[in-house]
């Protein structure tokens, strides 16, 4: 962190301190409302009549504006959000830092495809300095800016390939890399996004994740020796042809259902790919930029990545993510070979920018450890009173709640989490539901959210909570 300070003193010339905007925020109005309201109906219907059905679905609420930790609809009603657009907000709807950077920048330049410009510059030094990567013996890391998190995975896997000379690549069960491309979507895997699609791409190799409350082996942690990191030898002597170009995970799983991972898993797996030189591919697209506690998950491990794929809580709203490596690997393309039309863009960097620096000033990770500690706590306590609680997990603000309909068979509650949704939406809180199931929830409010609006949060699910299950 001390690091950081000192190149920020020298690289960035910005940005007034944010006033502290909690007294603001006590929390979202506490009164029923109707969704969709009155104004919302006609929106929601316009958005229905022309919006692809391939689309998330959401309950009706339209969104109009948000500061912080809450969010506001068309209709003037107040929600605490739990979803950070999907660890996108990080810093907190419209951090002011971030505002102002995007406001300075739009009346200067918007695009200059790859030209250098001075918020490239240091936005592309500020990620060599800070990602943990193993750079071996590299002096440094390089970076490739994009848009997208398919994008940015398209890219890490090409550069492996071209830097390995091998074609395979090792992804896991319940690992979520993208669905918009086709390599992306081949790498998450899961069936629904790749139903009547074709096959997926050719060397695409899959292995069981670090899923200790519904373990593949039927084993259990500690006893189980970390089977399913071992298990990637079996895919290597049966399953590949011996090309394995990379291994690419994420240290802690997001659509899958926010699943920690014991630290022995990263561990084995990073170990396995230096015996067998395979590069190993940290995806941070959901867990980075302190959503985890620490600036990037994969810290808890110690283990250090050869490429990193970072993205959503990067720029707090604004399209970007990148991929970070160490320069041997990365310099295995040549001039033209890739690039994008809007990746690095001079409004992205300036507000990815401003967004680092109020993450690492306001100490971000800090909070969501802390808060994350203290929710993980309210939960436990829940789940001795609630049947439909299965599993609690999660580090940081990266908190998984996985329903389940009966606690020995783990039926997972896909009806129930349905109700319990519209339950908490009508009283003032955001959720989105993962799992590979759909069967969990997934506890990702912005860093700056403060234990007033948490508790506030935490009493309406326990009363939605109560109210499926004595419907049930």
């Amino acid at each position: 962190m001390n690091k950081l300070r000192k190149l920020k003193k020298a690289n960035m010339k910005h940005m007034r301190v944010e006033v502290s905007n909690m007294e603001e925020q006590k929390g979202a109005k506490s009164r029923s409302r109707e969704i969709p309201g009155p104004k919302a109906k006609k929106i929601v219907e316009e958005y229905e009549k022309y919006a692809c059905p391939g689309i998330s679905r959401h309950p009706p609420v339209v969104w109009e504006k948000a500061k912080g930790a809450i969010v506001q609809d068309i209709d003037g009603n107040e929600y605490i959000d739990f979803t950070s657009g999907i660890a996108v907000a990080n810093a907190g709807h419209c951090p002011s830092r971030v505002v102002d950077a995007i406001k300075k920048q739009v009346e200067r330049l918007l695009n200059c495809y790859d030209h250098p410009t001075v918020e490239r510059a240091r936005l592309q030094r500020t990620l060599a300095e800070i990602t943990p990567t193993d750079k071996k013996s590299d002096s440094i890391n390089k970076i490739q800016l994009a848009t997208g998190g398919s994008e940015a995975i398209e890219f890490a896997i090409k550069v492996a390939r071209r830097h390995t000379g091998k074609f395979e690549i090792i992804t896991t069960h319940g690992g979520f890399h993208g669905r918009v491309s086709y390599q992306a979507m081949a790498l998450t895997a899961y069936a629904k996004y790749r139903k009547e699609l074709g096959v997926a791409i050719p060397g695409t190799l899959y292995t069981p994740y670090a899923y200790c409350y519904r373990c593949t082996f039927d084993r259990s942690y500690p006893d189980c020796d970390i089977i399913c990191a071992k298990y990637l030898e079996h895919v290597l002597k049966y399953e590949s042809t011996g090309n394995i170009a990379a291994f690419i995970v994420e240290p802690i799983q997001g659509a899958a259902g926010y699943i920690v991972p014991p630290d022995e898993y990263i561990v084995r797996t990073k170990d396995f790919c230096e015996r067998h030189n395979i590069l190993f591919i940290g995806d941070e697209i959901q867990s980075g930029f302190g959503r985890s506690g620490k600036l990037f998950a994969i810290e808890y491990t110690g283990v250090k990545p050869d490429i990193m794929v970072q993205g959503k809580g990067i720029g707090s709203g604004i399209p970007l993510t990148a991929i970070v490596g160490r320069e041997s690997i990365m310099n295995s393309l040549n001039p033209g070979e890739h690039s994008s039309t809007y990746g690095g863009n001079p409004l992205s960097c300036a507000g990815a920018l401003a967004n680092i620096d109020t993450i690492i000033e306001d100490k971000l990770p800090e909070n969501a450890r802390e808060l994350g500690n203290y929710i993980l706590e309210r939960f436990i306590e829940m789940k001795t009173r609630h049947t439909l609680i299965g599993d609690v997990r999660g580090r940081g603000l990266m908190i998984g709640i996985e329903l389940v309909t009966d606690i020995k068979t783990k039926e997972p509650a896909i009806e129930e989490i349905q109700k319990i949704r519209q339950k908490i939406y009508k009283k003032g809180l955001l959720m989105v539901p993962a799992g590979l199931q759909g069967s969990v929830l997934r506890i990702a409010p912005p860093l700056v959210i403060n234990k007033e609006q948490v508790d506030k949060a935490l009493d309406i699910f326990d009363e939605a909570l109560s109210e499926v299950e004595k419907e049930k």
